[in-house]
């Protein structure tokens, strides 16, 4: 899954939810050309319209229409147009059930982060789906907005480009490639980042490669099990915390307090989650981490 419509709860999911598909949604091409093309379009289409016909309705006009239309969804994808998106596929977010577009777009918006890196960092107890849920829906919006971007991870994950188990490695990686925007996740967080038993690491090792996120273009995220399991200094950096109360159900908070999450930022929980495939990761996997940086490695030269 590689595509830009195959890696994320599209537009076009959207539509399907809402209606079953798209077809017919969509005005003949107005909001979905660029003005240098609108006047040649609205020309033939009045030159047709003296004949009782339509441009969609002919073979070429089916062809263009259905390119403008796709890169068009494209785009409100990519910039979070919540009404050329409604547009596009002739819904509103009132027409769909489980916050599907709402969702979708708060997705996007959360991984665009004003330009910001992405700190995501989400929580529930096990068999609840908080690794399928980072891998298949905060992962998919990630790559449409960065579909040139190299995915990273500590676990085995088919749809990523690398799986490095060394922090000092990881930290290499993205030395060696600032300009290319990576997305960093690092499972079994509970183990890795228990500020009980790795605090030291935490603080001399990963704390240095945190605070340099943004030089070096990395959106990174993070899974435990509650959240007393997570060092203090991650969920200070995060951007956008998460709870899986169980497999279909997630709930997106923007701060926590002790020992609670808090400012919900939808009033109920999402439910009706899309189940990830079954072949995306190895819920088996021990996804190892070794604290071996050599903090030289981030010292200025």
């Amino acid at each position: 899954m590689t595509d830009l419509d195959e890696n994320l709860l599209t537009l076009a999911k959207v539509g399907e939810v809402a209606r079953g598909d798209l077809d017919g949604a969509v005005l003949e091409h107005a909001g979905l050309v660029e003005d240098q093309d609108l006047s040649s379009l609205s020309f033939v289409e009045n030159a047709l319209r003296d004949d009782g016909r339509t441009f969609g309705k002919t073979s070429l006009g089916s062809e263009v229409l259905t390119t403008f239309e796709t890169a068009a969804a494209q785009e409100a994808v990519r910039s979070g147009d919540a009404s050329l998106a409604s547009s596009i596929v002739g819904i509103t977010e009132q027409d769909l059930q489980a916050n599907e577009f709402s969702y979708t777009l708060e997705l996007i918006e959360r991984v665009r982060n004003n330009d910001a890196p992405l700190f995501l960092v989400g929580f529930g107890l096990p068999n609840t789906g908080k690794t399928g849920h980072v891998l298949h829906d905060w992962h998919r919006a990630w790559q449409a907005q960065y579909p040139d971007g190299i995915s990273i991870s500590n676990a085995e994950v088919r749809t990523f480009d690398h799986t490095i188990t060394s922090l000092e490695e990881l930290v290499q990686f993205c030395l060696d490639n600032p300009d290319v925007q990576k997305f960093v996740f690092i499972d079994e967080g509970s183990t890795h980042f228990d500020a009980r038993t790795n605090s030291h690491e935490i603080a001399s090792q990963f704390s240095p490669f945190s605070k340099r996120f943004a030089k070096l273009s990395v959106d990174f995220a993070t899974i435990g099990h509650t959240i007393k399991d997570i060092h203090p200094e991650l969920k200070r950096q995060a951007t956008t915390f998460f709870h899986k109360p169980e497999k279909t159900q997630v709930q997106f908070f923007e701060d926590y307090q002790d020992d609670d999450l808090v400012d919900p930022v939808f009033p109920d929980p999402v439910d009706g989650l899309e189940k990830p495939p079954a072949s995306l990761y190895d819920p088996d996997d021990w996804s190892s981490l070794q604290w071996d940086l050599d903090r030289s490695l981030l010292n200025p030269p």
